[in-house]
């Protein structure tokens, strides 16, 4: 049986990251942090989540489809179907998928995209047989923090003093009453430099803020900013994030 995923229902919660954490191991989630996402959509932007339950009420089935507010369209969506590996090639993935078809049907998508990793060979074809097409493709580079040398980077942080500019965290700028706007500012400047096949939404300064400055998981001294001395102007940013392989497709 599918039925809509209660967003009031803690089991459920528990439920849909359980089964996220089974398909995807590499990249575990908890319930509080799949809430807490849930708590800070943009109410403008269309979701809608569902559940393949067995008679006994396992869950074995997530479904889910959102429109991503950084590449904004109102016929845009991205979509994902999970199945228990345990019951795959039972038809699963394929009643989630054409639940999720209908309950789009009334918005009259333009294009779906959904995120997979190469490696998931049975995900990849089951997207491909049904009309997606790869649209682009990410790699991730991992550190070993442990076996990292720092030596060779020695003074790398205080060089671009020399330049007048200076790196401060996050939390140390928070004396500064602008910091949230500007920062608005350089992310939505420099994110239309990504690399992508659809055009970039940069998003309102109020979406901005609940979606990443107000994030559980969001780390004050994570966020580094680029501050020109003399100006007091945010000229760059980098921060501690958590990474995915994936290859992401649309349907042609």
């Amino acid at each position: 049986m599918i039925r809509p995923f209660d967003e009031t229902s803690e089991a459920d919660y528990v439920s849909a990251t359980a089964l996220h954490n089974a398909v995807t191991p590499e990249y575990p989630t908890t319930a509080e942090e799949m809430r807490d996402e849930d708590s800070r959509r943009d109410p403008h932007h269309r979701h809608g989540r569902w559940l393949m339950v067995t008679d006994s009420g396992g869950v074995v089935g997530l479904a889910s489809y959102h429109q991503n507010p950084w590449i904004y369209h109102p016929r845009r969506f991205n979509v994902s179907v999970k199945v228990l590996p345990s019951v795959e090639r039972q038809g699963i993935g394929s009643a989630l998928y054409n639940h999720l078809l209908d309950a789009l049907a009334p918005f009259d998508p333009l294009d779906l995209h959904a995120d997979i990793r190469e490696d998931k060979t049975r995900a990849v074809r089951f997207a491909q047989d049904r009309g997606f097409v790869e649209e682009v493709r990410e790699w991730e580079s991992r550190l070993d923090v442990r076996a990292f040398d720092p030596v060779p980077w020695a003074g790398a942080r205080e060089r671009p003093a020399r330049s007048g500019v200076v790196l401060r965290s996050y939390r140390a700028l928070s004396g500064d009453p602008d910091r949230d706007r500007k920062l608005h500012a350089l992310e939505s400047q420099t994110f239309l430099d990504m690399p992508t096949p659809v055009t970039l939404t940069p998003v309102p300064f109020e979406t901005f803020e609940r979606a990443v400055l107000q994030a559980a998981h969001f780390l004050p001294d994570g966020l580094l900013i680029a501050v020109e001395t003399a100006t007091g102007s945010f000229v760059g940013s980098t921060n501690l994030s958590r990474a995915r392989t994936v290859v992401i497709w649309r349907r042609a």
